[in-house]
């Protein structure tokens, strides 16, 4: 420990101290986000489930973001779901219809589909298509005082701005993730049905994956659907509705947004699969 006390004088102590300074304050900075976003999703929970939050405003902004991120949003997730399914359940039914083991079939979708690539590409096809834009917006109204305006006129921005859109992405992602499911499937099968492949009866092939759902499949399906879009539209929101936002940083909040909640959709899928499945 001599040489760390000494390191003014060796030389040898600045860097290392530079180097755990610059540690130490990422860590800090780090989990200090990760306490405010935690704190505010929570907020926003709470606020949710009282009825007097929920007025005809409110209602109405719900509605409308519903539309952006809910029905907008079916396209972009029926397409991706179109290729998994054609990829994965074609593939398996191929593989496994050679080796004579089409019974894993059911297992093997919902292992891939059903407990990773579903929630994964559904979260991150809304944050790709809606995420930009909420921050964006949001950084438009701060730049331009509306936010300011609507404090000043006693509407609470928490309520009317980031109520309606967290809870309408919260429950357009969940939906979503359960259609891209159901399309991959379905369309997984007809593909391999046009192309002639050897295939399982459709009801067997249902039973299959029916029997291979465990309950921690259905509570992996639910936290992946829910927690991931909550956090990161707080994230979207957060970075739209800072103050020290000027018209020439909202690029700048836009893409540390995505950035943000991308890296936050990755270990939030990974620690939810980790804390399910061992």
């Amino acid at each position: 420990m001599k040489w760390l006390r000494g390191g003014r004088k060796t030389g040898m102590g600045n860097p290392l101290w530079r180097l755990l300074g610059a540690l130490g304050k990422s860590t800090t900075a780090f989990v200090s986000m990760a306490v405010y976003l935690t704190a505010l999703a929570f907020t926003i929970l709470v606020q949710a489930t009282k009825p007097r939050h929920w007025r005809r405003t409110v209602r109405k902004a719900f509605s409308r973001q519903l539309l952006e991120t809910g029905i907008k949003t079916i396209i972009p997730v029926g397409l991706v779901a179109l290729f998994i399914g054609v990829l994965v359940v074609m593939q398996a039914q191929l593989w496994l219809g050679k080796l004579g083991q089409t019974e894993w079939l059911g297992p093997l979708f919902v292992v891939v589909v059903v407990r990773e690539l579903a929630p994964l590409l559904t979260n991150l096809i809304m944050i790709l298509q809606n995420g930009s834009k909420m921050t964006s917006e949001l950084a438009g109204m701060t730049v331009s005082g509306k936010v300011r305006m609507l404090d000043a006129q006693g509407i609470d921005p928490l309520i009317y701005l980031i109520l309606p859109r967290v809870t309408a992405t919260v429950v357009s992602t969940f939906c979503l993730t359960l259609l891209f499911i159901v399309f991959s499937l379905v369309s997984g099968y007809l593909f391999s049905f046009a192309l002639g492949l050897r295939l399982l009866a459709p009801q067997i092939f249902l039973d299959q994956i029916l029997r291979a759902l465990q309950s921690r499949d259905l509570l992996n399906l639910l936290l992946t659907g829910m927690i991931p879009p909550l956090l990161t539209t707080v994230i979207c929101c957060s970075e739209g509705l800072c103050l020290s936002l000027t018209r020439a940083t909202v690029p700048n909040a836009t893409s540390l947004a995505l950035t943000r909640s991308t890296v936050s959709l990755f270990l939030i899928s990974v620690t939810i699969s980790v804390l399910t499945y061992l």
